[in-house]
């Protein structure tokens, strides 16, 4: 039994690294052609400037979600993001 609370502890672990992957794989593309994503970001309404911001985001909160450092603030920063 206390076997199981201890590995309990881990259960969110590959969660976490899975969806701070897929952050920092989303997050790369947007500085490679700075410019081509504040046009697609102004075509569908949201600020242009907020490309940069949100590539760093991305990329940032993906390394701090997979090393498990401030996890709460960067998954209300990327939920408040992408819920533009």
């Amino acid at each position: 039994m206390m076997y199981l609370e201890k590995i309990s502890a881990f259960a969110p672990l590959p969660i976490r690294v899975m969806a701070g992957i897929a952050f920092i794989i989303h997050g790369l593309p947007k500085f490679e052609n700075l410019q081509g994503t504040q046009g697609f970001f102004a075509s569908v309404g949201i600020p242009a400037e907020l490309a940069l911001l949100i590539g760093l985001l991305e990329v940032i909160g993906g390394i701090l979600s997979i090393l498990g450092i401030v996890t709460r603030i960067t998954s209300i920063l990327l939920h408040r993001f992408f819920s533009l």
